[in-house]
């Protein structure tokens, strides 16, 4: 239906999230974040896309993209636990360690069953462990479950952008 959406309108912002979801359930994660990319060409900071885009970006091991995601999900919306998963994946990813514990212990606070499992496997490596490890068993534990969290999560943060003939505001 999304693809059918975007031959009538190839601007269509919930029609680019719906397949770029589709498209990270099925693995195609290139896809997924080249379609969120679009969308927020099209819709800037909408928060979905943003978190699809990020998703797609863990996948890729591309920590810096994840992390600029998350900090622009989180400037938005401080309390998202979801930003607040993948700011820990990044950090890991970068090796800022304590951060990423930090990051993560914040999205678990916010009731993000999937942190408080990757704190404690990050908890469980020893103090001297390899930072590739840590981001090892964090992204491995959840590059799965990222597209279906952001698509599940995200769309109730905010409604599709509205505004000129395609639904949508240009900024």
């Amino acid at each position: 239906l999304a693809g059918e959406a975007l031959v009538k309108d190839p601007d269509d912002v919930r029609a680019l999230q719906v397949r770029a979801a589709a498209e990270a359930k099925e693995g195609r994660w290139e896809e997924a974040r080249k379609d969120a990319a679009r969308g927020l060409d099209l819709a800037p900071g909408y928060v979905p896309l943003l978190l699809l885009r990020a998703a797609a970006a863990a996948h890729a091991k591309d920590w810096r993209a994840v992390k600029a995601d998350a900090q622009t999900v989180l400037a938005k919306e401080r309390a998202n636990p979801t930003a607040w998963r993948f700011m820990g994946i990044a950090q890991a990813g970068l090796g800022e360690r304590a951060e990423s514990m930090g990051s993560l212990s914040r999205a678990a606070q916010y009731g993000d069953a999937e942190s408080s499992r990757l704190l404690a496997v990050a908890r469980s490596l020893p103090p001297g462990a390899d930072v590739v490890d840590l981001v090892e068993m964090l992204s491995g534990a959840a590059a799965e479950r990222e597209a279906a969290t952001a698509a599940r999560t995200a769309p109730a943060a905010a409604p599709a952008p509205r505004g000129n003939r395609t639904g949508l505001v240009r900024g």
